[in-house]
């Protein structure tokens, strides 16, 4: 897990560290054997540094648990928790779905806890995009071999 200070994800309108409410809430995820959680990652404006105090925190967690089960504190509604949940087996199918969340992760996302599973992602996405031919452009990411994979699947 990073230290506190070496992590700058910007304060809250209040002028409260993100950093810091973020690693007491991953750390109350994390000790929650339950939920096995594998892997955390903050994304978005906090990860990009493009964050305003009044942002949210998007935030990607990797567990065994449903999206459901996860808790919602007080440091988590401080800073505006915006969870996406996967199940690990979840989030690698969604790389291949092209999902918009997982890829994002993967780009450009801020690893907080991992427990070994983030490599086994980094390759799978790695494998995504040589497959698709994926560029991350400006607004999103361009896939330059759709047509291509389309009609090798014969799809329309």
């Amino acid at each position: 897990m990073p230290e506190e200070g070496g992590l700058d994800l910007g304060v809250t309108p209040e002028g409260e560290r993100v950093s810091e409410l973020l690693l007491a809430y991953v750390r109350e995820l994390t000790s929650d054997a339950r939920l096995g959680v594998r892997t955390v990652v903050v994304m978005g404006s906090r990860a990009r540094g493009t964050w305003r105090p009044w942002s949210d925190t998007d935030l990607l967690v990797i567990a065994q648990a449903p999206a459901g089960e996860f808790p919602y504190t007080r440091e988590a509604a401080k800073i505006n928790v915006e969870l996406r949940a996967y199940r690990p087996d979840e989030f690698l199918k969604a790389l291949w779905r092209l999902d918009l969340t997982a890829l994002e992760a993967v780009h450009h996302g801020i690893v907080i806890h991992d427990d070994g599973f983030w490599p086994e992602a980094q390759r799978e996405f790695e494998r995504v995009r040589a497959f698709y031919g994926l560029v991350r452009e400006e607004l999103g990411w361009r896939a330059r071999r759709w047509r291509e994979v389309c009609e090798e699947l014969g799809l329309p």
